[in-house]
């Protein structure tokens, strides 16, 4: 028995053990017992994760809080103290870890170790002896109580028992079984009395009480009869469709009893199992039904009787559903769009619907009874279907009605030429409307329109009905053609298409066609001139015109006389018709004159350029092209002129197309770069439809070629840069080596030539000096140049104390003479680097400027380079140090743990960077709030805070701090504002699962309980992927306006997106199976996350997200799996984060275990 218990302490129960020895089994048992129940609250620190877990009802049943930590590290007084006055314990639990030292745990001074007591796995208990006895030892030796389990086959108990007795001489050992025995031989002999307190879980208590006569030298035995408690299943049932429905909720309570009952809800196998109830009447009523199921609100008594199991089926009917179908009632097609409203025919509008892309819609889980269904509003262009429908909706059906809908009838005038069937702009017509669907009525006056200029008037969106349709003026220069008037009648859903013809008066008609096919075409432009009486010259221009679509011209109104037609411009690839057509009109109104003109096309000529040696295509060459008479040549019917020169493209060719037929003269008048000039003119003819190809070739000249090679290797160097110029200074040009080391110079005359290296390659040093080669006819000169090597220097420059790099530290380096080659500073890790520009040799190196904080050193240094290569050295610099203290107090009175403004706070964490960036010191304040650096050299300092004390905020900005002189030190206040900092999660899911099932997690309290903004926000899920596989993510819904994105991680790939630019107003179901993922077959998701970014104070979840996965095949019966979920955010720097758990077990019919007693 521990000391009695200090109103000013907080009392530790300490329980210890090796991993899987059983500690949380007996911790769990504890806790519900009656004898552990307080007012207060617990806290209860786990030290490491076996494969059993904590019950989540049962730590809220007993107000204990669990946290879970990794590292002895973190068991530190100033942590326990945040723990503390975090959760307010009354007294605190501790399942240690048996691979930590005992020795090691530091308490705060206000909490004492109450009780400990040590758990054995007798099983494994020669290992640790054998292996770990100062672990064994460290647990033992301050025990009050020691429960060795798991004692199966174990002969020499004894020997065992004076082990431990050796290790602590004041303790009670206690050995239990699998059988639920335990070894009492440690009692003294005499009269005992056995009670049962309390029977295993889902036993009744055995009430009657055994006494004992324990003698010496004898063995004494008594059992205790435990009768299982009744179970409780109730079944709920879709008996039309045989499915079993989750998510149903009953109450139960006993007929005596009924303030007290219990709320449960079937899960995926549409089953309650409640199986530690106590025998009597009880009462079951379904109090919530599944979604989409109507409510049975029948109550039913069942009596439990002692280790009997019962079980009630309760049935339900689906709630039904209505299906709105919309479709077009001429085409059948759907419509989308068209707005319903939905009400009981006894009550208000229930809803108002929409149609989808499908043409329907669909209202689902509605209560039984009649409805009315109204089409309220339809797409433009569609007749409304103002009739409403009622039906009649029952359990476990879907009704549907259906609505069409006629499109608004359209009427189209053309209006055509009677002879060429051209269009006419300008008709003008009036329109008319019988509203009583005959003439015989009311008449509606439509109005008048205009033909356009595609002769045509459009009228869309009209009502059924008779229409008349009246020509009242014809295009200038036509007649109207009877009929003038036509009626008609237009259904909902259909459209008409009337056509009146207009005769030409006194006209000329022009036609233009194909002179091989016949064909009607388009584009041609023609003159027509009016010559007067029969005959005559000259005449007067009456107009220009192109030909329609048809291949006409329509000249109407024209007076008597003679008339002259001449084709001024021919279709795109024809040639034109030059020859005039006279003609004579009588101007009379019905005299009408056609004239036909033939085209015939052009020609096509293709030029080839090619090398005489390769064969190969050749572009850059330029031709002169003209006509047998000298003119210049134009491409495209003329439509492009280039002065007759063109030039050949890639492929080596110039296409000229639609030439006229005649004989054209091709002459090249500049080679390609590289090539002899051909300068033989060649003629060919070009006739109608032809096409006509000539091919030229160029012979390659000699010249020059420069390689640039490495002067050690022989490995070629691009990227040189050479200056090439003749003897007598005449530059010619500046040239670069290619990927091969190579300038080719084809172009070069014959003669005497200079080449000088202008700008060397990366790593070489420029040679300058200039080289001279010759160039003849007939062959290629070639020159080699040889580049060396540039070396490197690299010096660095570090503090004698720490090593580490010194940054702005200014040198002077010389050649072997003492000629200055140039100053260089360190960078931030105190290096210089001279890259590739100094020859081989001997090098001074003098340091001009030292760093802030550190001595002058004037020694002269002397190193060498090696060809090709980069030399280093190390320079050490001595520094000249002081220290920088900061102090940490609150900056208001903080309401969340009562200290003042002023108080000093310890916990604060903070990070000391130099001038160059790097971080030199990382500081936290103790007990007086005081943090004190390392020794510094001087200089400038910047400080940042990384971590404020709990419930305080870090201060965002920066501080300068500066040590000016040696021994000086820096003392800096700084203030933090309070702030609560707290994000929650909670999950739950089913506790006992099959094989092959559907299993649901639901997720609870997801929120920022903080004062303040967190960055970087995340909720996390990892998944048992021992025991299930993912298949759906039901995202749910939150409380303030964001985009988030669901990203997912397997167990062959990194994080991958599933999902972005989500609305947390909305709520999504996505599709996680492996299929809809495409995983590889052994590819399954162990983890996903919803990335938040930053998120508000009060930030939470609206409605619930929840999960579902299938569990595997093959899990064992009784095997345990733990769904782990977590939750956090950053704020100034720190993560803060909440995780939650819950335990699953497996149940496989047809395995039977024994009960346990517990330990």
């Amino acid at each position: 028995m521990g000391p009695m218990i200090d109103d000013e302490v907080t009392p530790v129960f300490l329980i210890n053990g090796f991993l899987e020895a059983g500690k949380t089994e007996f911790l769990s048992f504890t806790m519900e017992q009656d004898y552990f129940r307080t007012e207060g609250k617990t806290l209860l620190i786990v030290c490491e994760e076996g494969d059993t877990e904590y019950d989540d009802a049962l730590l809220k049943d007993t107000k204990t809080s669990v946290v879970y930590v990794d590292s002895l590290d973190e068991i530190t007084p100033e942590r326990l103290t945040e723990l503390e006055l975090l959760h307010q314990p009354e007294r605190v639990l501790i399942e240690w870890n048996g691979m930590w030292n005992q020795d090691d745990l530091k308490l705060p001074k206000d909490w004492t170790i109450y009780q400990q007591i040590t758990i054995i796995d007798m099983s494994t208990f020669e290992l640790y002896v054998k292996n770990m006895k100062s672990l064994l030892n460290a647990m033992v030796k301050n025990s009050e109580l020691i429960i060795c389990n798991r004692c199966d086959g174990i002969e020499d108990l004894d020997r065992y028992k004076r082990m431990l007795k050796s290790m602590n001489t004041k303790c009670d050992i206690v050995f239990e079984d699998e059988n639920g025995e335990i070894d009492l031989t440690a009692l003294e002999p005499g009269a005992y009395t056995v009670e049962e307190i309390t029977a295993p879980n889902g036993y009744l208590m055995d009430d009657d009480k055994r006494i004992i006569q324990i003698n010496a030298g004898e063995n004494a035995r008594f059992v205790f009869t435990n009768t299982e408690k009744p179970v409780l299943s109730v079944v709920k049932y879709d008996a039309e469709n045989d499915t079993y429905l989750a998510g149903a909720t009953f109450r139960i309570a006993k007929i005596e009893d009924g303030s007290h009952y219990l709320d449960r809800v079937t899960d995926t196998n549409g089953r309650i199992f409640i199986s530690d109830l106590e025998p009597g009447v009880y009462s079951v009523k379904e109090i919530a039904a599944p979604s989409g199921y109507v409510l049975n609100d029948t109550e039913y008594h069942v009596e439990l009787f002692p280790g009997k199991d019962s079980t009630l089926v309760v049935n339900n009917e689906k709630k039904p559903n209505l299906k709105i179908v919309k479709t077009d009632a001429v085409t059948g097609a759907p419509l989308s769009g068209v707005t319903f409203t939905v009400n009981k025919a006894d009550s208000s509008t229930l809803t108002t619907v929409k149609t989808d892309a499908n043409g329907e819609a669909l209202l689902t889980a509605l209560d039984p009874g009649v409805y009315v269904v109204r089409e309220t509003s339809v797409p433009d262009g569609y007749l409304l279907d103002s009739e409403p429908q009622t039906i009649t909706l029952v359990p476990n059906k879907t009704g549907t009605v259906r609505f069409r809908n006629y499109p608004k009838p359209t009427l189209t005038i053309d209006k055509v030429d009677s002879i060429t069937k051209d269009p006419i702009k300008g008709a003008k017509f009036h329109i008319t409307y019988a509203s009583n669907n005959s003439f015989t009525g009311e008449l509606n006056d439509l109005g008048t329109y205009f033909t356009d200029e595609n002769g045509q008037i459009k009228l869309t969106k009209l009502r059924d009905g008779w229409y008349r349709v009246t020509e009242v003026e014809p295009a200038a220069g036509y007649a109207i053609k009877d009929p003038a008037a036509q009626d008609c009648f237009i259904q909902a859903g259909t459209g008409k298409v009337l056509t009146f013809e207009n005769t030409p008066l006194s006209a000329l008609i022009i036609k233009k066609v194909d002179a091989d096919s016949g064909t009607m075409l388009q584009g041609a432009k023609f003159r027509a001139r009016y010559l007067g009486g029969t005959s005559g010259t000259g005449g007067t221009v009456i107009g220009e015109y192109t030909t329609s679509a048809n291949g006409t011209i329509v000249i109407t109104g024209l007076k008597a006389g003679t008339y002259v037609v001449e084709e001024t411009k021919a279709p795109t690839g024809y040639e034109i018709d030059d020859t005039p057509q006279t003609v004579y009109l009588s101007g009379k109104e019905q005299d009408v004159v056609t004239v036909e003109f033939s085209n015939g096309k052009h020609g096509d000529l293709i030029i080839d350029k090619i090398d005489s040696v390769t064969k190969q295509p050749l572009p850059g060459a330029q031709f002169k092209i003209t006509t047998s008479d000298g003119s210049f040549v134009g491409n495209y019917g003329g439509t492009v002129t280039s002065n007759g020169i063109y030039t050949t493209d890639s492929n080596g060719q110039i296409k000229l197309v639609d030439l006229k037929p005649d004989t054209y003269v091709v002459t090249e008048v500049k080679a390609p770069d590289g090539y002899v000039l051909d300068s033989t003119s060649q003629t060919v003819k070009v006739d109608r439809n032809d096409t006509q190809t000539l091919t030229f070739t160029n012979t390659p000249i000699g010249g020059g070629q420069i390689i640039k090679v490495d002067a050690d290797s022989g490995k070629r160097i691009k990227g040189v840069q050479f200056e090439i110029a003749k003897m007598n200074g005449e530059r010619i040009g500046t040239y670069t080596t290619d990927s091969n080391g190579v300038i080719t110079l084809p172009q070069l005359a014959d003669g005497w030539y200079t080449a000088t290296e202008i700008k060397a390659a990366k790593g070489y040093l420029l040679d300058s000096t200039p080289h001279n080669f010759e160039v003849k006819a007939g062959r290629t000169t070639s020159l080699t140049i040889e580049n060396t090597q540039a070396s490197s220097m690299l010096i660095h420059k570090i503090d004698s104390v720490t090593g580490k790099g010194i940054y702005g530290v200014t040198f002077l380096v010389s050649d072997s003479k003492g000629n200055p080659i140039g100053q260089y500073t360190s960078d931030q890790n105190g290096y210089v680097y001279i890259d590739k520009t100094l020859t081989d040799g001997k090098y001074l190196v003098r340091e001009i400027q030292a760093a802030d904080g550190y001595v002058l050193d004037t020694t002269v240094k002397t190193f060498y380079v090696e060809y090709g290569a980069t030399s280093t050295i190390t320079w050490k610099n001595t520094p000249t140090m002081g220290q920088i203290q900061i102090t940490k107090k609150s900056a208001d009175d903080n309401p969340f743990n009562a200290l003042v403004a002023g108080t000093l706070l310890p916990g604060a964490t903070f990070e000391i960077y130099n001038r160059a960036g790097d971080l030199v010191n990382t500081v936290v304040t103790d007990k007086n709030g005081v943090a004190k650096s390392d020794t510094l050299p001087l200089g400038r300092y910047t400080i940042r805070e990384t971590k404020a004390p709990m419930f305080y905020s870090a201060t965002a900005q920066p501080i300068e701090a500066e040590i000016e002189f040696s021994g000086q030190i820096v003392r800096i206040e700084v203030l933090n504002q309070s702030v609560y900092t707290n994000v929650s999660v909670s999950k739950r899911g089913y506790k006992q699962v099959t094989p092959s099932q559907t299993i649901r997690y639901d997720f609870k309290d997801i929120a920022n309980n903080s004062t303040v903004p967190l960055n970087s926000f995340y909720w996390r899920d990892t998944l048992p992927t021992s025991a299930v596989r993912l298949t759906k993510i039901i995202t749910g819904t939150w409380n303030q306006r964001l985009s988030y994105k669901v990203v997912y991680k397997t167990n062959l790939h990194d994080y991958r997106t599933l999902a972005d630019n989500l609305s947390t107003m909305k709520n999504y179901s996505l599709d996680a199976s492996p299929a809809a993922l495409g995983l590889a077959s052994n590819e399954y998701v162990t983890d996903f996350m919803f990335a938040f970014g930053t998120v508000k104070a009060g930030f939470a979840q609206v409605d619930a997200p929840y999960i579902l996965c299938w569990t595997n095949s093959w899990l064992n019966n009784g095997y345990q799996f733990a769904n782990r979920t977590d939750v956090g955010g950053l704020h100034g720097g720190q993560w803060i984060m909440a995780t939650d758990r819950w335990v699953t077990t497996v149940y496989k019919p047809g395995v039977t275990t024994l009960p346990k007693t517990g330990y």
